[in-house]
């Protein structure tokens, strides 16, 4: 079934500054290729250093949005120079979807231009398919001139209400995570989108992202010139992305060591970074420089390691993924997204984020090992052979078709990996201190941490992370077990609890805490989100986007079987800010246990 797709985002190539715009272009040229018809709608900037557009594919774009700020400018509208620049991009949209009649609307990157676009495509009642490379859906109105004088409280939200019907300009996204399927390019990407709540994306799912094959074709590493110390950083020069902490590993590095890094970015991180790389004397061994895409696959193949040193909650990260199909070793520090690809002794060294002296000794344990720099390298190419842009535009092309369907057949699959499975980060860490077979199952697997030392007279403790409905020790294993995040986290709450008795011995003390759902600040929020007009769900009303439900004090009562409460439950505080200080001696003053933010309940094991 072949659709009518309108993309709509902020840069699109050859004008770009990052992965994400790469990634938009790559999927629609494939979406134009395989008989979809594509029309693009991006933002107007133009960047003098990018490359001639394609002539065939620029048929097919339209650069015609204005945005509200321009990359590594000081620039920001008037209040007049924002309302023109909304009376504008509305214009563009609503030409756009009359003429072109879409079927489905596809928004990848909605920063620096209109945050309504959403709006005025819900309220015609077009699928939306949002492609969610970084957490725009959190923070694109906060850096929107517009819609953020008309957020953030009632009044406002009333204002932009009159607004709205004075200008006809929408003043908000509105409720776009309810009307749209928003395909997140890592887990991790959902959950810090999630946490960030009011939103909840209902329809959601993990397409992961990939790399351009036709740039990054597989190749062995048979043939690669000897070991030089040749050290790569690809990216973009930002304070965030740990160039920092790789100037500094890198002057723990051998004398003959050269260190070349690639990447845009603002012309004063830039010099920051050339005035760090003086004071470590290192600035004759490093050079900064930009890169055409077209030319970065001999720069990996020429580089003796590439270094991922993000210190950022990445969203994904490609730059691991195409050292990887150049059969360059990589060295990473494995945050945000690209945790669920990376995996330590198979595909990449990892290290600490922010740690110099790991990152140097990361890079010296590649040199000394050659059979570890070989593995790596295998399992390198295979996690590449998996995530490339064709498997991305499979995944996203079932969605778009679907969206524009309505669903008639259902949602598509979700996408996985076939990679080994990552250890916690907590049995990473933890040394030569492992459970002991006396409390763990046997067929339990290694992801509890044994911090009891040998021979200390101190009670045997384990901290785990675990599936709550199977916890991996033997029955009646302890006598006292304080337990965190584990039935609110639970997909079936009660068998949690009864895994929590089959643990304990008769007259063992568990110490429970858990999320209230009777919550002062709340219950504030959704009175305030109801007087603003906002619908937002029941369920988008948690602590933590990590619960799958909250309880009230009663509630959790009937949820300990087995158990008998022996102290009533001690309400938990919240933590600082004028809110949260003032709830707390609201509920302190006036004895409101049951609206605290959470509490904690004691039982014995009868």
């Amino acid at each position: 079934m072949t659709i009518r797709v309108l993309t709509i985002t902020s840069w699109y190539p050859p004008h770009h500054y990052g992965g994400y715009e790469l990634s938009c272009y790559d999927v629609n040229t494939r979406f134009a290729a395989r008989g979809h018809d594509v029309r693009v709608l991006c933002g107007d900037e133009r960047m003098p250093t990018a490359a001639a557009a394609d002539g065939e594919h620029e048929r097919h774009v339209f650069r015609e949005l204005r945005a509200h700020w321009r990359e590594g400018s000081d620039w920001r509208p008037s209040l007049r120079e924002t309302v023109a620049i909304e009376r504008h991009n509305r214009r563009v949209l609503e030409h756009h979807l009359d003429e072109f009649r879409p079927q489905v609307v596809a928004m990848w990157h909605m920063v620096a231009i209109s945050a309504a676009l959403l709006r005025y495509c819900s309220d015609r009642g077009i699928p939306v398919v949002d492609v969610v490379c970084d957490e725009w859906p959190v923070y694109m109105e906060k850096f929107d001139p517009w819609t953020s004088r008309f957020a953030g409280n009632p009044a406002r939200n009333w204002a932009g209400r009159i607004v709205e019907m004075a200008t006809r300009l929408r003043t908000t996204a509105g409720d776009f995570t309810d009307t749209g399927v928003f395909c997140f390019v890592s887990e991790a990407t959902r959950w810090r989108a999630l946490d960030d709540r009011p939103w909840s994306f209902p329809m959601s799912t993990v397409v992961f992202s990939g790399i351009e094959r036709a740039l990054f074709p597989m190749v062995a590493d048979a043939g690669r010139a000897p070991w030089a110390w040749r050290v790569l950083y690809v990216g973009r020069l930002d304070a965030t992305k740990g160039v920092e902490t790789l100037l500094r590993g890198f002057a723990e590095l051998p004398e003959p060591a050269t260190l070349a890094c690639y990447g845009r970015g603002a012309d004063q991180e830039r010099a920051r970074l050339r005035s760090i790389a003086e004071k470590l004397g290192i600035d004759q061994r490093v050079t900064f420089g930009s890169l055409e895409r077209d030319e970065l696959a001999a720069t990996y193949s020429a580089a003796d390691v590439v270094v991922f040193p993000s210190e950022w909650p990445e969203p994904f990260g490609l730059v691991p993924l195409e050292a990887m199909a150049c059969g360059t070793p990589v060295v990473a520090t494995g945050v945000g997204g690209s945790a669920e690809f990376l995996r330590d002794g198979y595909n990449c060294v990892l290290f600490a984020a922010g740690d110099a002296p790991a990152l140097a000794a990361a890079v010296r344990r590649v040199h000394d090992d050659p059979a570890l720099r070989a593995t790596i390298v295998t399992g390198g190419a295979a996690t590449a052979e998996q995530l490339d842009v064709d498997a991305l535009t499979d995944a996203l092309e079932q969605w778009h078709v679907a969206a524009a369907s309505g669903f008639r057949d259902g949602r598509p699959r979700d996408r996985t990996l076939a990679l080994p499975r990552a250890p916690s980060a907590i049995t990473r860490n933890a040394g030569d201190h492992m459970p002991s077979a006396t409390y763990l199952r046997e067929d339990a697997p290694a992801i509890a941490v044994y911090t009891h030392q040998a021979g200390s007279a101190a009670p045997h403790t384990c901290k785990v992370i675990a599936r709550p409905e199977s916890l991996p020790f033997r029955a009646q294993a302890f006598d006292t077990t304080y337990a965190v995040a584990l039935l609110e986290r639970a997909t079936d709450d009660r068998a949690a609890a009864g895994e929590l008795t089959r643990v304990m011995r008769s007259g063992g003390t568990v110490v429970l805490e858990a999320p209230n759902r009777d919550d002062l600040l709340l219950r504030w929020k959704r009175f305030r989100d109801w007087s603003a007009g906002r619908r937002i769900p029941p369920h988008a009303y948690v602590h933590a986007a990590a619960h799958r439900r909250e309880y009230t004090v009663v509630e959790m009562g009937t949820r300990l079987a087995g158990f008998t409460i022996t102290r009533a439950p001690r309400p938990i505080p919240w933590g600082n800010g004028p809110k949260r200080r003032a709830a707390t001696s609201i509920v302190r003053a006036l004895r409101l246990r049951r609206g605290a933010q959470a509490f904690v309940i004691e039982a014995q094991r009868t």
